[in-house]
């Protein structure tokens, strides 16, 4: 078992499978949002995708990296609006992340 850390590959299986889960972030009823056990389990599913690369990853590991990517997400799509929104509107950022 090595450590590679997160690349590409990793970072869209992790983004499909938490995709996959509505229950980790549809706020519905339907979804099971507010079903604690239900959320373990694709959590765990989550963790079990990337124990391999991290072991010692677990369920607070892997609400970390979910908020840290919806930050980067927020951060980048902010800058790409706010670059819209100059009065020329032709933009001036466009993102280097994807």
């Amino acid at each position: 078992m090595t450590s590679s850390g997160w690349n590409r590959k990793l970072l869209f299986d992790f983004i499909e499978l938490y995709e996959s889960h509505p229950c980790l972030w549809h706020m519905d009823k339907e979804a099971m949002f507010y079903n604690k056990a239900v959320k373990k389990l694709a959590y765990m599913e989550l963790v079990d995708l990337i124990k391999n690369d991290f072991p010692t990853a677990d369920i607070k590991f892997v609400k970390a990296k979910i908020k840290n990517i919806r930050n980067s997400f927020r951060r980048e799509y902010n800058k790409v609006e706010n670059s819209r929104r100059i009065p020329d509107g032709i933009p001036m950022y466009s993102t280097k992340l994807w």
